[in-house]
């Protein structure tokens, strides 16, 4: 039998500051991967879009637009959303010896967590300027610790790709969704576009989204 295999494209939010940060992931078939980035792209000639889209960058001149950049992922039926609420708990802050290690070990947990053993992974990363032996690790953990939990003898993650997410817009469309979901913005454009993807993913008693949150103390 033939392995299923997903790509993720996985974006964070909230990693300075805060009582939790969230990481997200958009996750699709790859060649359902290509049929949304050929429509992201339709959008983007659409609209005369040059710049990268970012939910930091909503406007109430590109609310139009960037409805449209989300509807590629929230009108596809194949495609679902993965958010994992990272709790900067006591425990937590005992998980490294410094925020980068910390950060890193919870995006291992939150792959971990969103991979079925029975399937493979092409795992798309937002790249971090002199961090990719961080993600290098990463993989290697996850791999690693797949073969030994589960004795799998093909790689669990097939490919880890750090991106710039200027050149790729299905790191850009997580982006999107991922701030809509945890945004506390009072902008009321960023209000509308927030509401307007939430109660597109809960279209179908929201399966479309995959929502967990975590700490090292609610392991499972």
């Amino acid at each position: 039998m033939a392995l299923t295999i997903h790509n993720l494209y996985c974006d964070e939010s909230g990693i300075d500051t805060g009582p939790r940060f969230h990481l997200g992931a958009l996750r699709c078939s790859p060649a359902r991967s290509c049929r949304l980035a050929t429509a992201l792209n339709e959008v983007r000639e659409s609209y005369g879009l040059e710049s990268e889209m970012k939910w930091t960058r909503v406007s109430r001149a590109m609310l139009p637009a960037y409805r449209a950049f989300v509807d590629v992922f929230l009108g596809c039926p194949y495609s679902r959303f993965h958010l994992f609420s990272v709790v900067r708990g006591p425990e937590w802050r005992k998980f490294g010896r410094d925020e980068d290690e910390r950060f890193f070990k919870s995006y291992y947990c939150f792959l971990r967590m969103n991979m079925s053993l029975y399937c493979r992974y092409n795992i798309y990363v937002d790249d971090k300027p002199g961090k990719r032996y961080r993600w290098s690790n990463v993989e290697y953990a996850i791999n690693g610790a797949s073969r030994r939990d589960y004795g799998l003898a093909k790689r669990h993650v097939c490919c880890f790709t750090p991106l710039n997410s200027k050149r790729c817009d299905l790191l850009q469309a997580a982006d999107i969704v991922l701030g809509a979901i945890v945004s506390d913005a009072a902008a009321t454009h960023k209000v509308e576009l927030s509401r307007y993807i939430q109660d597109k993913l809960k279209v179908g008693g929201g399966y479309k989204l995959v929502r967990r949150e975590w700490s090292p103390t609610l392991r499972r």
